[in-house]
Formats: C-alpha cells, sequence, structure tokens
C-alpha cells in the first residue's frame, strides 16, 4: 500500500510542475536557443537553480549547428561532438553529425523555458530516486 501512496505522490507533483512549467512557457515570447549552455542536474525540482558551470556544455549556432563539450573525469579529456540542432515550439533536436561522434542521436529533448537564459527538461524517471531535471543556463 505504500507503494501505491508513494507512486500517487510522485504523479501529483510531476503533474504540478508540468502545470508550472507550462504556464511559464506561454509567458517567453520566443526564446533563442544560440549561445553556450551549461548543464547540470539535480533529482529535485528548483525553478531558481543556478548552473553556473559545468563540465558539460552545448553551443549553439544560428546556422543551426551545435557544439556539444563534455569532460570525461575517468579519462580526463574533453570529448567533443557537432551536428545539427532543431528547435520547434518546446522540443529541441540534437541531431549529431554521423562521424567521428562519441553519442548517438537524434536526441529530443522536451523543454520548458523558465525565462530567456534558462529552462529545463526532465531526464530519467528512475524508481528508485524519483525524475532527474537536467538545468541549461545560458551563459
Amino acid at each position: 500500500m505504500k507503494k501505491y501512496f508513494f507512486i500517487l505522490i510522485i504523479l501529483v507533483v510531476n503533474f504540478q510542475v508540468e502545470s508550472y512549467s507550462q504556464e511559464l512557457n506561454a509567458n517567453i515570447e520566443n526564446p533563442t536557443i544560440e549561445g553556450t549552455w551549461y548543464i547540470c542536474g539535480d533529482t529535485l525540482f528548483d525553478p531558481n537553480f543556478k548552473c553556473d558551470a559545468s563540465n558539460y556544455f552545448y553551443t549553439f549556432y544560428e546556422n543551426r549547428r551545435f557544439v556539444r563539450n563534455h569532460l570525461d573525469s575517468i579519462n580526463a579529456t574533453n570529448v567533443i561532438s557537432k551536428g545539427k540542432w532543431i528547435l520547434n515550439d518546446s522540443t529541441l533536436v540534437v541531431v549529431p553529425d554521423t562521424t567521428k561522434n562519441i553519442f548517438m542521436g537524434p536526441n529530443t529533448f522536451r523543454i520548458f523555458w523558465m525565462n530567456k537564459n534558462f529552462f529545463y527538461e526532465t531526464g530519467h524517471n528512475d524508481s528508485r530516486i524519483g525524475p532527474y531535471y537536467h538545468y541549461w543556463q545560458r551563459q
């Protein structure tokens, strides 16, 4: 019974966060993705999260190209991927070039704008920890 109650609470919280996010998305006019975005994450939803430094970031260019940088802490190397991006309302799609890329794609992110310099997307929903939020902060 506790398990079902816990699942119900998670569903209610997710619904409230989603409703709040949809209201905010409606108030952001013509958001642009161009620029460099640091990506941080947490298991808690925080509309005021600060992601000031990260080992993981994207740079989006006006010509619809991107560069993804990720510091591999195990090998102490910088992994760089390049490709094309598409932003359509609240959906961001990154399509890596097929040559010399470490990660496979395309990757689709359902994003929720908090302001023109900050948005988040929900990552995996782990049954042990609940939802995981990726926060994107423009630099």
